[in-house]
């Protein structure tokens, strides 16, 4: 049974709501929410069934203001940070981290990515991935 639900989001996320349906043509919004709130699922249920050692890479698009709250990121997971690359583009700042060690704790750092709403784009490139995703 479908359980009716109501929040906010900003303009820019409303907006991009509104393209995903028109692009994707999704029927309506609760749709193209229904169709994101799947996509992170399978997304952190790939990341429960990591074990081990693991590499993996991610990569974050963010604002300028928004390096300090990346540091503590960087610092709070320096264990498993074995390269940082940082290029300036288009007027936001793109980082490449690439990520060596257990899998639990690679999978806690792109946990972490998630909730940074100043991240702009937060993607962990993983590998070891056995999730086959669907279009």
């Amino acid at each position: 049974m479908a359980k009716v639900m109501s929040f906010s989001i900003d303009a820019e996320t409303s907006d991009a709501l509104a393209k995903l349906e028109s692009e994707l043509n999704f029927r309506n919004r609760s749709d193209a929410i229904r169709a994101a709130v799947r996509s992170l699922t399978e997304e952190i249920e790939d990341l429960s069934q990591l074990t081990g050692i693991i590499t993996s890479v991610a990569v974050i698009v963010h604002p300028d203001s928004s390096d300090a709250e990346l540091d503590k990121l960087k610092h709070q997971f320096q264990d498993i940070v074995i390269t940082q690359v940082h290029n300036y583009f288009a007027g936001k700042c793109i980082e490449v981290f690439v990520l060596n060690g257990s899998a639990k704790r690679i999978a806690a750092f792109a946990k972490e990515l998630k909730t940074k709403p100043k991240f702009t784009y937060a993607k962990l490139v993983n590998p070891h991935s056995t999730h086959k995703h669907k279009l």
